[in-house]
């Protein structure tokens, strides 16, 4: 858990290529199913559970009618969005000090 992995190369296994059509034209999205994704943040011990969480699927996701499927530059965004918040900084990993947040 201690060592620093791209964002790229911890999502390229799950990310998908998939063909959308908008109303600016057709493009090209990267996607990762919601329980691939699930799966992953469990495996490497960000969540306790592999279940799908429905809030953070809605928010994630291509399209509310399309909840299961997550759009990576949506997740890449929060991430970074997340890691530049003064208070998300000060928060921590689930409020432990720093000494105790690789003990999870």
């Amino acid at each position: 858990m201690g060592e620093n992995v791209s964002f790229g190369e911890f999502f390229r296994a799950l990310a998908k290529m998939k063909k959308i059509t908008t109303a600016s034209g057709k493009q090209e999205i990267e996607i990762i199913d919601d329980t691939d994704f699930f799966l992953k943040l469990k495996k490497v011990g960000v969540t306790k559970s592999d279940k799908s969480n429905p809030n953070l699927c809605r928010f994630l996701c291509i399209d509310v009618t399309y909840p299961k499927v997550l759009m990576l530059r949506k997740i890449k965004k929060c991430l970074l969005d997340f890691n530049s918040n003064g208070y998300m900084q000060s928060v921590g990993l689930k409020k432990m000090k720093i000494e105790d947040a690789d003990k999870n």
